[in-house]
């Protein structure tokens, strides 16, 4: 698959030297993980917390402006939503540049956003509820990202895109299990007959595209409500179906009845942003799609980059969940899901 170039790997007292440097602040630093780029934590005497992100050599510096755009958009949306402010720098820009070793990385800052992520927190049915409420407001809000008309013709290549899952079919020989790569080929198998041309008959607007577990924050005092939204890296225009897949994928990989957690998630979005007949007939394909992709890419990320970012304990769960929607057959998942969604969201 497409690799971008290394992650940018700035020494601390670096980044710390940066930070005041672009953005007048000084505090603690704290590194954080990022799959491709380079992020920091700085927590400053007031109790103030911020996030430095410095992006990898080969991003788009377009890509990152529409990351801050639709950070905006979320901002600026009615009922306020939980998403990080992008900081003006001294100069009063969003986007700053700095170079070491002969790449040029562009450099934002961030507030740093209360809570835990939901992979240290236990889940609940409030707490998906809540989470698709969210997302339905987010995606309104993305939306309107499409109306400003400055980002239509933007087109970014992602291996987190589904449209382009089947990228990820020559990473098969990475499962060491058989039954495994016969499990996920099945999942890739459909999509090329089912599920991308379905995909593509939707229309598509600007979303999040990774409401996974580490991207959502709680806090403790609260589990029940969804206090950060973090990391639009990933903002990709695509059909809204693939967003609430995500979210409810990776809602449901703990639970013992994964389409029941998944559906709590559907029908608070649903309540909000009515979803189309094709849309809910598509969301079960969708999620065995996107843990599919999670598996192998992730697997392909650790292979290349080494350890470090990925979980690769949480394989078993996603296998499982793959595995359990195809027992139960892709059309009958579909049809629980449009039964359920007419009763008021009860599975």
């Amino acid at each position: 698959m497409p690799e971008a170039s290394p992650n940018p790997s700035f020494p601390t007292e670096m980044l710390a030297e940066i930070a005041f440097a672009h953005f007048g602040i000084r505090g603690r630093v704290e590194p954080l993980t990022s799959e491709r780029d380079q992020n920091a934590a700085i927590f400053v005497e007031s109790g103030e917390a911020f996030v430095l992100k410095l992006a990898n050599a080969a991003e788009d510096p377009a890509v990152l402006r529409l990351q801050n755009a639709a950070l905006a958009a979320a901002a600026s949306y009615r009922p306020a939503l939980p998403v990080p402010r992008v900081l003006a720098s001294r100069a009063g820009r969003d986007l700053e540049f700095v170079e070491r070793d002969g790449r040029r990385h562009a450099l934002r800052l961030l507030t740093r956003l209360p809570g835990r992520p939901l992979s240290r927190l236990p889940g609940s049915p409030a707490l998906r509820r809540d989470l698709g409420t969210v997302a339905a407001h987010l995606d309104q809000a993305l939306a309107g990202l499409d109306a400003a008309g400055r980002h239509q013709q933007l087109r970014h290549h992602l291996p987190w895109d589904m449209s382009r899952a089947l990228e990820i079919r020559p990473l098969l020989p990475l499962l060491s299990e058989e039954d495994h790569r016969r499990l996920l080929t099945a999942v890739l198998d459909d999509a090329a007959a089912a599920t991308l041309p379905g995909l593509a008959a939707l229309p598509q607007q600007w979303i999040h595209n990774d409401l996974n577990l580490n991207n959502l924050l709680a806090e403790p005092e609260q589990p029940d409500r969804i206090s950060g939204v973090i990391d639009f890296g990933d903002v990709l225009r695509a059909p809204r179906a693939c967003e609430v897949a995500i979210a409810a994928t990776h809602q449901c990989v703990r639970e013992a009845d994964p389409l029941a957690a998944a559906l709590e998630v559907v029908s608070a979005y649903h309540a909000v942003s009515p979803l189309q007949p094709l849309e809910i007939h598509l969301l079960p394909r969708l999620m065995a799609l996107r843990l599919a992709m999670a598996v192998l890419i992730q697997l392909s990320h650790t292979a290349e980059k080494g350890g470090g970012h990925f979980d690769l304990a949480m394989h078993g769960a996603f296998l499982r969940v793959v595995a359990r929607l195809a027992a139960i057959g892709w059309e009958d998942s579909a049809a629980r899901m449009q039964d359920a969604l007419r009763d008021g969201g009860k599975a």
